[in-house]
């Protein structure tokens, strides 16, 4: 389950006013938050290259 599917399931059932198992709820909510922390493992790879990339540059002005 992807974040856009568990935000629908989760918007269903809260405009429809059901009841949920906990365990529906909590799978729901892990797909959110898994999905959130591999985005922003995504956001901090990709500032990690840009930095070796201006590490590099510099190391070759200096050198």
């Amino acid at each position: 389950m992807n974040y856009e599917e568990a935000q629908r399931q989760l918007r269903y059932v809260l405009t429809k006013q059901q009841t949920i198992g906990i365990p529906r709820l909590k799978r729901i909510l892990e797909a959110m938050e898994f999905d959130r922390l591999s985005q922003s493992n995504k956001d901090l790879r990709r500032q990690n290259k840009k930095l070796r990339g201006r590490i590099e540059r510099l190391k070759n002005v200096e050198g």
